[in-house]
C-alpha cells in the first residue's frame, strides 16, 4: 500500500487553497480538533486564523472527505 500524500502535495487539487497558509503548528491543531469531533475550537481556532465561516467548513468537509485516511500535515520545507 502507499502512503498518502501531504496535504501540501501539488497534485491534490481538491485541498482548499487558504491551507497553504497554515503553519505546521496551525495545521496540526485543526487535525486534531477535527479527530476530537471537537467543532466548538475548530470554529475558534479558524476565526483567530481570520477564515470565513465559509472557509472553515469547506476546509472541515476536506478533512471528512479524507476520513479513514491518514494523511501527513508535514510541510515541505
Amino acid at each position: 500500500m502507499s502512503e498518502a500524500p501531504s496535504i501540501d502535495s501539488p497534485d491534490d487539487a481538491s485541498r482548499p487553497l487558504v491551507m497553504s497558509e497554515l503553519t505546521i503548528t496551525q495545521a496540526h491543531e485543526l487535525e486534531r480538533y477535527y479527530e476530537l469531533k471537537n467543532r466548538s475550537e475548530w470554529d475558534q481556532r479558524t476565526r483567530d486564523y481570520g477564515w470565513s465561516s465559509e472557509e472553515s467548513q469547506r476546509v472541515w468537509g476536506w478533512f471528512e472527505n479524507r476520513a479513514g485516511t491518514r494523511r501527513s500535515f508535514d510541510r515541505d520545507l
